[in-house]
């Protein structure tokens, strides 16, 4: 798989930060860091998006809506499910639940 440009989407800046080392690590690109899907919107995202919540809100429902290549974790979630979503989108550039 190769590096995923990702956009970090956490209301909590310390979850934001945790994140932020996961997705470094698994050797992709961390492009922003931003509390709120409004903030995200804002953004000219050609990338894929992924929704990590605790259940999705209007805009994120919204937002999934806009961009078909976007998945949603619900938190609490694990690394391993977080790779899978990154795997999933870099070579299906599809959607995907967990």
């Amino acid at each position: 798989m190769h590096s995923q440009n990702i956009l970090i989407i956490e209301d909590h800046p310390s979850v934001s930060a945790v994140l932020a080392r996961m997705v470094r690590s698994m050797g992709h690109e961390v492009i922003g860091e931003v509390q709120t899907g409004e903030e995200a919107i804002r953004w000219t995202l050609t990338e894929p998006v992924i929704f990590a919540s605790t259940s999705p809100t209007l805009l994120e429902q919204e937002q999934r809506r806009n961009n078909p290549c976007s998945a949603f974790l619900t938190k609490p979630f694990t690394a391993e499910e977080l790779a899978t979503v990154i795997g999933q989108l870099a070579t299906e550039g599809g959607t995907s639940e967990e």
